[in-house]
């Protein structure tokens, strides 16, 4: 069985995070082969440290997804998100899962990408979406509701510890925050926030990670906020889970989310989260037990400002962060649940593909 993974992304960030998930847990099956296709960037080189197989893409375009998938023979797609899936359902006749990674704010109401998306749903054996939220908040999700499902992300606890043992360097940060400098991830509101903790306490050290479309717009922020000796902004790192393991708090702004995989590796790690409550964050955060969850910026400094100086606070939180990820991950299940419907998905497609051509749509 050959699972193509499609993806739109150039860089290595949530969604490619999960899927390289997904191809490692999977890395046992004698029977099981999976790749990963997208536009060509900086992405290949976070997929060849990761020893994934890697098909790129000249540009997201039904005839570049057509041709990888006569290159490639694929049995099974699994597209993730809502360009990929409507490209694939455009691309190919073979069984396609859909997967939904993030509660987009901007799908609510009836508007063009969602009507598209849900013209292409027949072509979809499956739906997965990532959180509750995320499917009752798209605006035609009762019309897909027989062929959708919630998959909460998971996340292997050995491998993001290993990863920290990579990094030798050390650290003393306060305040990370690691993700796309993007609309979602609110970064104007971001350096709002962290201005405000600066206000509380003028020797906060803060770290921004990610690269995005509003990386300009972030660091035109810092400087008009004067934050140059407070806010370091690194760019892209690689392996940033060091980082993280050494850190007081993660800090997230988002205008939406799924369930982040970075909310997950800093539970892993034991590192309280600070967050906007919004979408997957609400099932992820205990507020007051393992993080805060705020809309209003001058508290989520506050709370902030408390842990960072408060270590009997910041203790009881990371313990409780702790004891949460133990009980949360079950990598098992969700990959049995992968498993069945590939299953179910390949056996459609051989049973069809008998006396017919079955791959490329015409």
């Amino acid at each position: 069985m050959r699972v193509m993974h499609v993806l739109s992304q150039r860089v290595f960030s949530g969604a490619e995070n999960v899927v390289c998930q997904i191809i490692a847990s999977f890395s046992s099956y004698p029977d099981i082969e999976m790749v990963y296709v997208s536009p060509d960037g900086p992405i290949s080189e976070s997929l060849r440290l990761r020893n994934v197989r890697f098909y790129p893409m000249e540009k997201m375009s039904v005839s570049e997804v057509r041709r990888v998938i006569r290159l490639v023979h694929p049995d099974i797609i699994h597209a993730h998100d809502r360009r990929a899936s409507v490209l694939a359902a455009l691309s190919t006749t073979l069984p396609i899962i859909s997967h939904m990674h993030v509660n987009d704010k901007r799908r609510k109401g009836l508007k063009f990408k969602s009507l598209v998306y849900l013209l292409s749903a027949p072509s979809y054996r499956h739906i997965f979406w990532v959180s509750k939220s995320a499917f009752e908040e798209f605006p035609f999700s009762r019309l897909l509701a027989n062929k959708s499902s919630i998959l909460i992300n998971t996340m292997n606890k050995d491998e993001v510890r290993r990863r920290t043992l990579l990094d030798k360097q050390e650290y003393a940060i306060d305040v990370l925050f690691i993700g796309r400098i993007t609309y979602q991830k609110n970064p104007q509101r971001l350096i709002h926030v962290l201005h405000e903790l600066t206000l509380l306490n003028p020797t906060v050290k803060a770290c921004i990670v990610g690269t995005g479309t509003m990386q300009n717009e972030l660091e035109n922020e810092i400087r008009a906020n004067t934050l140059q000796d407070n806010v370091s902004y690194l760019g892209y790192v690689e392996n940033p889970m060091k980082m993280l393991s050494q850190s007081k708090i993660l800090l997230l702004t988002s205008r939406y989310e799924g369930t982040p995989m970075v909310a997950l590796e800093a539970m892993i790690l034991g590192i309280p989260i600070v967050s906007t409550p919004v979408d997957g964050m609400l099932d992820l955060v205990a507020n007051g037990v393992t993080g805060f969850l705020s809309d209003d910026d001058h508290e989520m400094a506050v709370k902030m400002n408390e842990i960072i100086t408060n270590p009997l606070l910041l203790a009881s939180l990371s313990k409780a962060t702790l004891e949460g990820a133990d009980h949360l991950f079950d990598l098992q299940a969700y990959q049995d649940v992968l498993l069945s419907h590939y299953r179910k998905c390949y056996q459609l497609a051989h049973k069809k593909a008998k006396g017919m051509i079955y791959n490329v749509r015409s």
